[in-house]
């Protein structure tokens, strides 16, 4: 995806500037008098007094002469690496020594925001940006270089949005002849350094001498760079050296200069460490053990009542506060480390052993309350909002008749906890049983189907490593109960519940882990229409014992329907086989998460309904609602679902929250209604704000031309992006409050996708519910579909990590800016998302109702299902920058495969990619199943020299087990293991695509390095040494180090041969007859 893609509606950034000088003369012009008078034109070259000039774009008629376009253009690469609209102007000649530049500006056009002056030193090969400053109308603009180049050309850059344009006028470039003198050294005597800190320390001469001449400089990881006349590098030997320094230029050479360079032990850093807000509980918080230096750290607690510290074990004994003092030993090379953070302990929040759930009974059933104590042993008490439906009786749940209640369940803080306060809702059900079963004759029931199960001792029991039984049901069943116990010291085992029409093929409608030996639970599960058999199955790999008991199945008449009025249901409480009216205020989901079913469901006089967060209802056929549609509210993070494909009637208010937005955000929205209009449902948004994506020019394209544009209504199953509203704050950074108001969308949705450029198509969730991703009826069933993308605005606008904002999702997995985004299974209702096309097709993607789901989400919505897979993060100054995945998948192969595999469309200035074949992905889905032997390239790509970190993130399967992961660095010639501690590494500025190795053995390369099959690099004695393997003899050799500066350079005619090189890690290039060779090497 080209960068247009990732986000060219927010190119809002914009350059330009302007400087010259002639040969000890001074430059001055009017550009208005410049040769070859034009409309609007791009990369036009002219003559302003009598020197060339050239333009990427301008205007000039008349006096009247603009640097820019009237259309949308870019400034070229050669001055940014990111796009960005905007126009350039630049000198095609060199000026000697100039001293100050200036450039007067008149009127605008579109929106220029900064003026950029770049430098060029090598006659316009490349560019360096010198400065740069917020655009201002009728500016006079003024630059001084503190110390005159020999020789040197300027560019100008404005940049901006709407078709940036200035007005020039004129321009003046002043030169200073250099003194007839010889060089004389300002610079320090004294250059202190700290080991293994990066230096560039530029020696600072007058009369601008052409050469620097450095004598005796011996430190190891230290050299000079002539071309910048600087002493750089990162020192990895302590003490003292003394370097002469002498200068020369066209008038002589300078007197010696000594410089004493003093390296001193560096400073020993810890990674995790700092101030730390902690709940009260009895676990132990691991500390970190070393210093990033390998030295032990040591802690003490200075307030042993909030914690203490063993080792690198913290222990919480109160609330408060407590400074905690950390020190570390000096080492051979770095010095003691010593330092505080504060630790405050608030008051924990108290947990229950058993959780809360949804409990029912029949009428004079009498239950046990499930804690009669907090897990931290405070006193639990009970209280029931309707005694006359269900009391609470010596720590008894007592069912006296039909209805529902609320119990509210407490329990009283403590010094160090805070009071409990929750919530569950009790159904007393009349006794509707039509089929019951409590095993009490120790014999199979007929028609059940038993594979490793037997029934004993009055129970159904699940005794094997697997075992699962079958059963029929009888027609217009609603419900199923059982009681549920599992005996055994065995780890934590599932028992699964799965549902079927034909008794073949079932669906799972439910997953029970049991974690504690003798745990009991009371299950009460609607059953989905049209069930008539049922499967009960247990799974696990060793012995573990489960017991099902009493179980019930209720059915109900068809269409009974239940009326709420003056707060009371005529027939009950609403099921899947009964039609619900509305003649008053029905809340679902007011105090506790709840699942509701229904028939179908009539809004009239009088009535309304809200579904709350985190509720769903589902409904088996069409909604009528009102025709206000504040009567029937849809709240964030709810889900309606419908089972038939049906028309509904009425209006909706379906609501949904963006994630926080900055000013000049955006979030991807699409419309679960039918008739919301675009500019209706943000009317805050500038009218040129509003984008449909064009697949076939991977561009966005405005939807309004004019402030006067008629509105538009979504269309249904296709994504629009749009922009925060106009005006916030330059500090806002909230969430929206969507409102889509309309009639709801529900059945099948055909939407058009292409691949006629690069397959990237905007589409988005028709639904009132979410989606999911992967499973027979999802996205990821479409085999046409590669890659799906979520914009998420996590990174801010202001931030280098801005490009890197897209959730990238395939069959492997998902990797987001956000960990709470990591396994992204479903898209939620309201949400917008891009899919990549593998092939080119005239077929419209489906939606359909069987693709959405009852479970609670958010916009990205996280559920874990494991794979032998990994997360690898890149971070820099204790932010992350972006993250790969690694998954091995039973299909995917270790070459290119669309379905596995998804490209990185990252765009910021910093991220990690992992490589095949060169190009940049995301998602890498390898051959099933694990090979230890399997390595794989990591490229990294940074805008600035830093120290970075590499981090694996999150594991699963193999290796969340046994397997480690190792990251080879091939510059370093380190091995570090992942699996126990974070790679921290130094990088200049640049790409690297042969940098890192990911692997699975310590070992993950030799000493030997064969290039291309003809030459072979080895170590001998403190040596490097070269051969070739084939009949040609190396021509040439040159060494690099890491920084790129040349260390050591021989022509030559041999096959073989060894020479001496100082420790660390360099750049090799050897040159034969027919090739070029260059790689990484490590001299030890």
């Amino acid at each position: 995806m080209n960068c247009n893609f990732t986000f060219q509606i927010f190119s809002f950034i914009v350059f330009v500037f302007l400087g010259i000088e002639i040969n000890g003369q001074n430059y001055e012009s009017n550009f208005g008098q410049s040769s070859n008078q034009s409309g609007y034109t791009e990369n036009v070259s002219f003559i302003l007094n009598n020197k060339p000039w050239k333009s990427s774009a301008r205007y000039h008629q008349g006096n009247d002469f603009r640097l820019g376009s009237n259309t949308r253009v870019y400034v070229s690469d050669i001055f940014f690496p990111t796009t960005r609209e905007g126009s350039s102007l630049e000198m095609e000649w060199d000026i000697a020594y100039p001293k100050t530049i200036s450039i007067k500006t008149a009127t605008n056009y579109g929106k220029p925001n900064e003026l950029h002056l770049f430098e060029s030193l090598n006659q316009g090969q490349t560019w360096d940006l010198v400065t740069t400053k917020i655009y201002e109308e009728n500016l006079r603009w003024y630059h001084m270089n503190v110390e005159p180049k020999p020789m040197a050309r300027y560019a100008f850059v404005v940049t901006g949005t709407d078709s940036p344009r200035i007005r020039l006028t004129d321009v003046l470039i002043e030169s200073e002849a250099p003194t007839q003198e010889i060089p004389q050294y300002l610079g320090s005597s004294v250059l202190n350094l700290k080991y293994n800190k990066p230096i560039n320390f530029e020696l600072h001469y007058t009369n601008y001498p052409s050469t620097i001449d450095v004598q005796g400089l011996a430190i190891d990881g230290v050299f000079y760079n002539q071309d910048h006349q600087t002493i750089t590098g990162i020192p990895l030997q302590l003490g003292l050296n003394t370097v002469v320094l002498q200068a020369e230029n066209q008038y002589g050479t300078s007197a010696s200069s000594l410089l004493t360079i003093q390296v001193e032990k560096g400073d020993q850093t810890v990674t995790n460490l700092q101030n730390l807000n902690l709940k009260f509980n009895t676990q132990t918080y691991l500390l970190p053990s070393h210093t990033n230096q390998e030295a032990i750290i040591s802690y003490q607690s200075s307030n042993l009542n909030v914690i203490t510290v063993n080792g690198n074990e913290l222990t919480m004994q109160g609330v408060g506060d407590a400074i905690l003092t950390f020190s570390a030993d000096e080492t051979q090379n770095y010095s003691a480390l010593q330092g505080q953070v504060t630790i405050r302990v608030e008051k924990g929040v108290q947990t229950l052993e058993t959780q809360l759930i949804d409990v029912f009974g029949s009428i004079n059933q009498v239950s046990n309350v499930p804690n009669l104590i907090t897990e931290q042993g405070i006193e639990i008490t009970y209280q029931s909002s309707n005694n006359d439906i269900v009391e609470i009786i010596d720590n008894q749940l007592v069912f006296k008749s039909p209805g529902t209640a609320t119990i509210d369940v407490s329990a009283n803080g403590t010094d160090n906890y805070n009071s409990f306060n929750q919530q569950f809702r009790a159904d007393a059900l009349a006794e509707n049983v039509c089929y019951f079963e409590n095993f009490s004759s120790n014999q199979i029931p007929n028609n059940w189907v038993f594979i490793g199960v037997n029934i004993t001792s009055g129970s159904l029991n699940f005794n094997t490593h697997n075992g699962s039984v079958v059963l029929p049901v009888p027609p217009n069943s609603l419900h199923l109960q059982f009681d549920l116990l599992r005996s055994s010291t065995a780890s934590s085992r599932v028992l699964n519940v799965y549902t079927s029409e034909d008794g073949n093929s079932f669906e799972i409608l439910r997953q029970f882990t049991v974690f504690d030996t003798d745990q009991f639970q009371e299950v009460f599960l609607h059953l989905p229409v049209n069930t008539n058999f049922i499967k009960l199955e247990k799974v696990s790999n060793t012995t573990a014992y489960w017991r099902v008991d009493h179980l019930k199945i209720n059915c109900e008449e068809d269409n009974l329907v239940t009326i709420i009025e003056h707060g009371y249901w005529s027939n009950g409480l609403p099921a899947i086989t009964k039609p619900v009216v509305l003649r008053d205020a029905y809340v679902i989901g007011e105090f506790y998460p709840e699942n509701v079913f229904a028939k179908d469901i009539t809004i009239e006089n009088g009535g309304s309904l809200l579904l709350k967060s985190n509720s769903n209802l589902t409904v088996e056929n069409s909604i009528i609602s009102s025709q206000d549609p504040l009567d029937f509210i849809v709240e964030p993070r709810a889900n309606l679902i419908q089972l038939a494909d049906v028309q509904n009637e009425g209006l909706v208010t379906i609501q949904e929250l963006s994630q926080p937005m900055m000013r000049n955000d955006m979030t991807q929205w699409a419309s679960p209604v039918t008739g919301q209009y675009i500019r209706q449902f943000s009317p805050g948004t500038l009218y040129n704000r509003f984008w449909v994506y064009n697949e076939t020019t991977s561009l966005y394209k405005t939807i309004f031309t004019t402030n006067d544009s008629d509105d538009v209504v979504f269309n249904p199953a296709k994504g629009v992006a749009i922009r925060l509203k106009h005006g916030v704050a330059e500090d806002y950074n909230e969430s929206t409050l969507a409102e889509f108001k309309g009639v709801l969308n529900n059945g099948t949705y055909l939407v058009d996708v292409t691949k006629e450029y690069e397959g990237y198509n905007l589409i988005g969730n028709p639904y009132p519910s979410a989606i999911n991703l992967y499973g027979e009826h999802s996205v990821f069933a479409n085999p046409n579909i590669s890659t799906v993308y979520i914009w998420t605005p996590y990174f801010k606008i202001n931030s280098s990590s801005f490009g890197n904002n897209y959730i990238t999702i395939n069959r492997v997995g998902s990797t987001s800016p956000n960990a709470d985004s990591d396994d992204v299974t479903q898209i939620a209702k309201g949400q917008g998302f891009f899919v990549k096309l593998i092939e080119s097709t005239s077929v419209p993607f489906e939606f359909n109702n069987l693709m959405r789901s009852i479970e609670p989400t958010s916009l990205h919505f996280n559920t874990n299902t494991l794979h032998d897979r990994f997360w690898i993060s890149l971070g820099k100054n204790n932010e992350l920058v972006n993250r790969i995945l690694i998954g091995y998948i039973d299909g995917g192969t270790n070459l290119v495969d669309e379905q596995y595999d998804a490209k990185s469309i990252e765009a910021g200035d910093n991220y990690l990619y992992s490589l095949i074949n060169q190009d940049k992905y995301s998602i890498q889905g390898r051959q099933y199943p694990f090979d230890r032997m399997d390595q794989i390239n990591l490229g990294l790509k940074v805008n600035q020299a830093n120290e970075y970190v590499i981090r694996l993130e999150k594991v699963e399967g193999i290796f969340d087990a046994t397997q480690q992961v190792w990251l080879k660095d091939t510059i370093t010639g380190k091995n570090h293991n992942l699996s126990l501690k974070d790679y921290v590494f130094w990088s200049e500025d640049g790409q690297f695509d042969n940098r890192f190795v990911i692997g699975y053995k310590e070992a993950l390369a030799t000493d030997e390095k064969n290039i291309d099959d003809e030459v072979l690099i080895y170590n001998m004695k403190n040596k490097l040494c070269y051969k070739s393997l084939t009949d040609n003899n190396i021509q040439q050799i040159k060494l690099f180090s890491i920084n790129g500066a040349l260390v050591y350079k021989e022509f030559t005619k041999e096959q073989e041969k060894c020479f001496s090189a100082e420790k660390g890690s360099y750049i090799i290039q050897l040159k034969t007859v027919n090739n070029l060779h260059t790689a990484p090497v490590l001299v030890y």
